[in-house]
């Protein structure tokens, strides 16, 4: 008997509704603690311990937050005051004085400037100046303009429908910025080699005018208006990034648009410096605004993680290689996400995601699952009557001969039994609280466990004994298996589940 078979058996009639999409990576959001009004987000390695960290701005008390991971838990260790009043903004990370070390350049829209504060390595930032720019820069960016390998900054200037172009003269100095017009309310910038001659071009998208606006870099750090690109006449653009989506060696563009009920990522293919066409794919929330784009489920194609502000979600989507993304999942945010921004946090070879969320003064942590190739996270655990959704994971990497391969479940409902089942395929079937990710026949790896009293279990693979060692369920080098963990929750709806988990195995 399956275990599909006896969990329908022992509670028929409590099948849920629980609308769950089968591959966005990530994780549940974890919240952190942003104080007021969080804006920016950039991540970089501040205080030289070789482990990536992030730092946010927050727009109220005119301050960048420095944030670390202290015991598996991400916490602000320090912060720099910006000044009164200056409305912290969107931040970069970047080596602007050319020492190795990752300096920090932050947008203050209501002073017009961009303050710079450079690292000493150790953590210690220290403000080498401000940097006047266009009216209200909402967007930053860096790069090198000129190819003199230091980095160069670049802003999307809302009230002066303009934008700013700083080049590095040395030191964390800047000349005298370089603003040109944009069109109507500038919300963010790109860069790219669009025209692929060697020269770093900007892209800004301009909301009230419905379109992107492309600037030519010449090389030298200037920069001329050159096409622009419609993105219809029924929505506006908003965030904007640059990634080669369809794997033909051009930058491409991809916008996020909204309007008159429509709610995109919108996508300019660029073939020779030849862009196509605007592609739209549905955000299934409201209000997109900005966007991460980087393969973050292991397929190989570049993804979308998209903040939909008006639904309070981060809607994942998943990239195939022509353009169009498809929503894999809406994940729940805080309330009003803005910025996003993709980084592996914790290491591990894959992207997690962050949001920054305004009126609720936090941060949104997607830890993704994907893992390395070969291992797959997909679906999403149920929420149970913890509050938490289970998750399942594998500690000791997918070898059969380097062994042992040992799956885990944490953040089910503590000291209950639950069981690991596997099958070949996947499933998406609503199923008691959760999900049943994966399709029969089932098996069974016994013995059932008991959880622990903070809602974890694990479970050693043996090769060697049936399922998994000899019949229809046997685990080989190069085979495919999806596995899930069952358990009861008496307080909640009697039964849930964890997310998948996809392992092809290794020899």
């Amino acid at each position: 008997m399956t275990p599909r078979t006896l969990l329908l058996g022992a509670f028929a009639g409590l099948l849920g509704t629980t609308t769950v999409f089968a591959q966005s990576p990530l994780d549940p959001a974890v919240s952190i603690p942003a104080a007021q009004r969080p804006d920016g987000l950039a991540s970089l390695d501040w205080n030289g311990d070789g482990a990536l960290d992030f730092v946010a701005t927050v727009d109220n008390l005119d301050r960048v937050l420095f944030f670390q991971n202290v015991g598996g838990t991400w916490t602000s260790t320090q912060s720099f005051l910006l000044g009164a009043g200056v409305s912290a903004g969107s931040i970069v990370a970047a080596d602007v004085d050319g020492d190795g070390d990752a300096d920090l350049a932050v947008a203050l829209k209501d002073m017009n400037t961009v303050q710079v504060l450079r690292n000493d390595g150790a953590g210690v930032f220290t403000s080498v100046g401000t940097n006047a720019v266009g009216l209200d820069p909402v967007h930053l960016i860096s790069g090198d303009w000129n190819g003199d390998g230091m980095a160069d900054l670049a802003t999307a200037n809302r009230d002066g429908n303009s934008l700013s172009v700083l080049v590095a003269t040395g030191g964390g100095s800047f000349g005298a910025a370089t603003t040109q017009a944009a069109n109507l309310d500038p919300r963010a910038i790109a860069a790219g080699d669009w025209n692929s001659d060697g020269a770093m071009d900007l892209a800004v998208s301009c909301h009230d005018s419905r379109e992107v606006r492309l600037f030519s870099g010449n090389g030298l750090g200037g920069f001329s208006a050159g096409t622009v690109l419609s993105v219809g006449g029924i929505v506006r653009p908003d965030g904007i990034t640059s990634a080669d989506v369809d794997q033909d060696g051009d930058a491409d563009l991809l916008v996020a648009t909204t309007g008159n009920g429509f709610n995109f990522v919108t996508t300019f293919t660029n073939t020779g410096g030849v862009f196509g066409a605007p592609l739209n794919s549905a955000t299934g929330g409201l209000n997109p605004s900005s966007l991460a784009a980087a393969d973050m489920n292991g397929d190989g194609f570049v993804d979308v993680a998209v903040t939909n502000q008006d639904s309070n979600a981060l809607a994942f989507m998943s990239g195939d290689g022509s353009g169009l993304f498809a929503v894999q999942a809406n994940h729940a945010t805080g309330t009003r996400p803005g910025t996003v921004i993709a980084a592996d946090l914790d290491g591990d070879g894959d992207r997690d995601v962050l949001t920054a969320n305004r009126d609720s003064n936090d941060l949104s942590h997607f830890t993704n699952q994907s893992g390395p190739a070969g291992i797959v996270s997909y679906c999403e655990g149920g929420l149970n009557s913890a509050g938490t959704r289970a998750t399942i994971d594998t500690t000791a990497g997918i070898s059969i001969s380097g062994g042992p391969v040992i799956l885990r479940v944490l953040n089910a409902v503590p000291s209950q039994p639950g069981i690991f089942f596997y099958g070949a395929g996947r499933d998406a079937t609503p199923f008691g609280a959760g999900t049943l990710c994966v399709a029969g026949p089932h098996y069974r790896l016994r013995p059932a466990q008991t959880l622990s009293p903070v809602g974890s279990a694990s479970h050693v693979i043996d090769f060697n004994s049936t399922p998994a060692g000899s019949g229809a369920g046997m685990i080989t080098a190069g085979s495919t298996w999806n596995f899930q963990f069952w358990y009861r929750d008496p307080a909640g709806t009697a039964f849930n589940l964890s997310n998948g988990l996809e392992l092809t195995f290794q020899p």
